[in-house]
């Protein structure tokens, strides 16, 4: 073979360049592992440290804020939420506490909770989850109808 015939048995060579490439590609992966590995830890840290009661609603990652002008209203309507990715058993649950609270004439304010992190802020390993006034009142698979009665009593 002559020197200008490329061959085609030959091995790629690391160069200078993707050696660079790869020692810093490597450096930025340790680099983001590192930093996300610390971030719970920090945050329970953070947590730890503001004054407010364990286990309260607001400790948790999806405490909310909302005002309403009358404070009647805000005491007879019930919060509810139902956590889960939106598959049907969700969507069901859902429409099971849509269907209870207008047997029931209740007022209810229903969220639909998705994100991942808020749903194991409240400790559900198993969905749908249900949430009622900041209080989980059932996790996994859908409520029977007379303890979604009895909870949306309470």
């Amino acid at each position: 073979m002559s020197a200008d015939t490329p061959s085609i048995h030959r091995k790629p060579s690391l160069d200078r360049t993707g050696l660079v490439w790869l020692g810093a590609t490597t450096l930025a992966m340790a680099v983001w592992f590192a930093v996300y590995g610390q971030l719970k830890p920090f945050s329970e840290w953070a947590v730890a440290r503001l004054p407010l009661a364990p286990g309260s609603r607001a400790a948790s990652p999806s405490a909310t804020c909302s005002i309403s002008s009358s404070s009647e209203k805000a005491s007879s309507m019930k919060n509810v939420k139902v956590l889960g990715p939106g598959c049907k058993r969700c969507e069901a649950a859902e429409e099971m506490v849509r269907k209870e609270a207008a047997k029931q004439g209740l007022a209810v304010q229903i969220e639909k909770v998705s994100d991942y992190a808020a749903i194991a802020g409240y400790g559900i390993l198993s969905t749908p989850g249900i949430v009622i006034d900041g209080k989980v009142v059932h996790a996994g698979g859908l409520p029977k109808p007379d303890d979604l009665a009895k909870w949306l009593a309470a």
